[in-house]
């Protein structure tokens, strides 16, 4: 009989997280108590939906940061930081190919609320896992 592996569970991912994220990456501010309030709300908001695997979460996540309301022009830059953090926190880096204009139109479509969490979701799973997007097993 094949042992069933135990699903790691997912680190939540805080504002804090967020901002540290955007220093790290050269963003070269710290989120405002506004911004982070707007995130927090977003967050409770998208969090009954965040069953699933780590992509399902991400997804989430990242249709929740976009539509935050943010008041600076890297908007969308910071909601996909923020995703990418919680993403490699959770053991899942982003790959060294991950193609720049697919990850620049998910996070515009995410923005736009031309997509919903499944769909950023999926989208996800297919930058990070390419070609279909099927689950690898670990």
């Amino acid at each position: 009989m094949t042992a069933v592996p135990t699903p790691r569970p997912l680190r939540r991912l805080s504002c804090d997280d967020v901002a540290a994220g955007l220093m790290y990456t050269g963003g070269g501010h710290w989120s405002s108590r506004e911004e982070d309030a707007s995130v927090e709300a977003a967050l409770v908001e998208a969090r009954p939906g965040m069953a699933g695997d780590v992509f399902d979460a991400a997804g989430a996540l990242l249709a929740a940061l976009a539509r935050a309301e943010y008041d600076r022009p890297d908007a969308k830059r910071a909601a996909f930081v923020g995703t990418c953090v919680f993403l490699h926190m959770n053991r899942r880096p982003a790959p060294a190919g991950l193609d720049q204009d697919a990850a620049y139109e998910l996070v515009t479509a995410a923005s736009e609320r031309r997509i919903g969490a499944l769909e950023a979701a999926e989208r996800l799973r297919g930058l990070w896992l390419g070609g279909d997007g099927a689950e690898e097993t670990r």
